[in-house]
């Protein structure tokens, strides 16, 4: 399908479904908004996306990165780019918001689906949002980010939450590089067990705590997986697979 930007009915029109969701009426996704000229305009060019299941987030902001890629990021002002990112959440609702066996979703927080609705949009509100956020964390670090992003469309996971809150953070291929070095098997394809744990040495919210501490100090921005890495403690030395 042809991607467009919601206009302001379309957006009222998206941002009531979403409203009821919540409240617990269970109705499909208003698809009929993403062809209509009365609720959408067009891109500046064409770029089309296909209907299509992805396992991970990190394959659906490939996909976007590579089919979003003509449309520079100057070629739309800001309030457009929310509004396209809305019309992809739209389109992709039935796996950013699965229904369950009896067709009920589990809506959760309106910034999940919906940024045009902000008043005052941040850079914190983008990274939320379950379209923007895994098309703007790839098309910044790639597979870099495959820890970030292994999670199913409708999750976040713990790993983005803990540092996207903090744009010094998420920015810096650094830190990206970093978390997954330390807590990404390679082998499995998948994150190491036990990282996320508050009780063992080294886990995601020691490497949080002390990478507020490395930044005080160091500009994360230049700085390599490796080279953060070299900062922290012994008590790593066993996710970096090193001797302690």
């Amino acid at each position: 399908m042809r991607v467009r930007i919601l206009n302001e009915d379309g957006l009222a029109r998206y941002q009531d479904f979403l409203i009821k969701l919540g409240q617990g009426v269970r109705s499909p996704a208003p698809l009929e908004l993403l062809k209509s000229s009365k609720f959408c305009d067009d891109l500046p060019l064409e770029i089309d996306v296909a209907s299509k299941f992805f396992a991970k987030r990190l394959e659906f902001g490939e996909y976007l990165s590579e089919r979003l890629k003509p449309l520079g990021q100057d070629q739309l002002q800001e309030k457009a780019w929310a509004a396209v990112y809305d019309w992809l959440a739209l389109f992709y609702f039935d796996q950013i918001c699965p229904p369950d066996r009896d067709g009920k979703r589990n809506v959760g927080e309106l910034p999940r689906y919906l940024i045009s609705g902000q008043r005052e949009r941040s850079d914190q509100d983008y990274y939320r949002h379950l379209v923007a956020e895994p098309y703007l964390i790839y098309r910044r670090h790639g597979n870099a980010a495959r820890l970030l992003l292994h999670n199913p469309l409708n999750i976040r996971g713990d790993y983005v939450e803990q540092i996207s809150g903090r744009q010094e953070w998420i920015r810096a291929k650094g830190v990206v590089e970093a978390l997954t070095r330390l807590y990404y098997d390679e082998k499995l394809s998948a994150p190491k067990e036990g990282g996320q744990s508050k009780d063992r040495p080294g886990n995601l919210r020691r490497f949080t705590a002390l990478l507020g501490q490395i930044s005080m100090t160091y500009d994360l921005l230049p700085m390599s997986g490796k080279q953060i890495c070299d900062l922290l403690p012994a008590e790593f030395n066993g996710w970096l697979g090193t001797r302690q």
